[in-house]
């Protein structure tokens, strides 16, 4: 009877291991961390298939070394009757002797091994659902401003749209070669600023380059107007 008793215990322990699929060989050895059953899960699953098949990332089924239930108990055999008796009668007695079965110690350790296994695993999922949560929070600013952005872009190029309406291409190539002077002329100005020491030479060098880079490329646009028009 207290052989079933502990039968029954031990399958009780092995139905409450957490995260587990059984099976193998019975091993009085100390089982694997639930890291290393982990790694060792992951690198099985990667060589064999190239990548996990159970919906990507590191979640892969992996199997513990979890021994089966004795079928054979030697140390009850071996009792006499009277010590049955005890430990069948006295309740603390027969739960320190099952405790300390090899097997129901490997139990306990592989039981204990996942559930730290597992706290950790959830410290480091909420750790990065707020860093989600900020750059999500972030994206959506960032999209905010984009959107606010493009509408003030289609308001200028409507209103510059208007503004060409009308004109003949005569007159479109005036109004950008007087822009080009304009901007050869700033960037004079400046230059003979910056001969008189009126200007600083970080600040000289920004503008001035913006002011050529905008005068080139006004003088762009005008020597290819003038020679679609010849075409």
């Amino acid at each position: 009877m207290l052989v079933q008793v502990v039968e029954e215990v031990a399958s009780s322990l092995i139905q409450r291991a957490p995260n587990v699929v059984g099976g193998g060989p019975a091993s009085p050895a100390k089982p694997p961390s639930y890291d290393e059953a982990r790694r060792s899960a992951r690198s099985r699953s990667m060589s064999s298939n190239g990548e996990s098949k159970t919906g990507g990332g590191d979640d892969v089924v992996f199997h513990m070394p979890i021994p089966p239930v004795p079928s054979k108990f030697p140390d009850l055999e071996g009792m006499s009757d009277s010590a049955i008796a005890h430990l069948l009668n006295d309740d603390v007695a027969r739960a320190t002797y099952i405790e300390n079965m090899p097997s129901v110690k490997t139990i306990v350790d592989l039981k204990e091994s996942i559930s730290a296994g597992n706290l950790e695993a959830a410290k480091v999922n909420l750790s990065q659902e707020e860093e989600i949560g900020s750059l999500h929070a972030e994206a959506q600013v960032m999209q905010a401003e984009l959107r606010e952005a493009t509408l003030k872009f289609e308001e200028v190029v409507k209103e510059a749209r208007g503004a060409l309406d009308g004109l003949s291409e005569k007159e479109v190539l005036a109004l950008v070669n007087s822009a080009k002077l304009d901007a050869e002329s700033k960037s004079d100005d400046m230059s003979s600023a910056f001969q008189d020491g009126d200007i600083a030479i970080d600040n000289f060098v920004k503008q001035y380059l913006a002011e050529r880079e905008r005068y080139h490329e006004r003088a762009a646009k005008i020597e290819r107007m003038q020679r679609q028009q010849r075409y």
